[in-house]
């Protein structure tokens, strides 16, 4: 076999091997990104819980059980909760616009409600903790259905201004549908939450919403 051939035979097996550990590299890269982003989504998870004892339990269960894999950040976990200068686990708000309730077949037919918090307070841990725990008591029973979680604006609703609802839990309901109801249950559960804010009633003054309330927490 002449020098030629040779040459070319190489060429296209190097050339073979270069396209399959492209590929390969190409691919591991890929495995490795979306674990990176799996890791953080489970670390946000577990740093959203209610309570500073929640969250540090659901970080020692995510480094326990090896559901984060990457090493350093196991380490660094460690170190943040166990180390010398440990620290507790921040808060990190559950994201707008997100389910608090699911709907199932089993709630479908139960009036849904919607929690929200006034836009100027996304960031007001002590609101957000209220606003889970009020969502928590109402949702303990199974009678209520399908629940958000958003954020209250001018944007979007227009038909009454953050300054009406400071310092409040406003319950916006239609007065004039079979869902005024639930109102004296709504008002029990909401009631019972320790550092529950004033509680007022109000009817609907944008679209009507049949069998779906909304709770609206806003800080002074």
């Amino acid at each position: 076999m002449n020098g030629k051939l040779w040459t070319i035979i190489l060429t296209g097996v190097f050339a073979l091997a270069g396209t399959v550990v492209g590929g390969w590299l190409e691919a591991e890269s890929k495995i490795e990104l979306e674990r990176t982003k799996l890791d953080s989504s489970v670390i946000s998870l577990a740093l959203s819980q209610k309570t500073e004892k929640e969250r540090q339990a659901f970080l020692e269960f995510l480094v326990g059980t090896n559901l984060i894999k990457d090493q350093e950040t196991k380490e660094g976990l460690k170190e943040y909760f166990e180390g010398p200068n440990a620290k507790s686990p921040p808060f990190i708000a559950p994201k707008l616009n997100t389910d608090l309730t699911e709907r199932t077949l089993e709630n479908a037919s139960n009036t849904d409600i919607d929690f929200f918090i006034c836009e100027k307070d996304i960031r007001n841990e002590q609101l957000i903790l209220l606003l889970q725990k009020s969502h928590a008591v109402i949702s303990e029973h199974g009678e209520f259905g399908e629940s958000k979680y958003k954020s209250w604006g001018p944007t979007l609703y227009k038909e009454v201004a953050e300054e009406e609802l400071s310092g409040k839990a406003t319950v916006i309901i239609d007065f004039d549908h079979p869902e005024y109801a639930e109102r004296e249950v709504i008002h029990r559960q909401l009631k019972s939450v320790n550092g529950q804010l004033p509680i007022v009633f109000m009817d609907n003054r944008g679209s009507r919403t049949p069998w779906r309330l909304s709770v609206i927490l806003c800080a002074e």
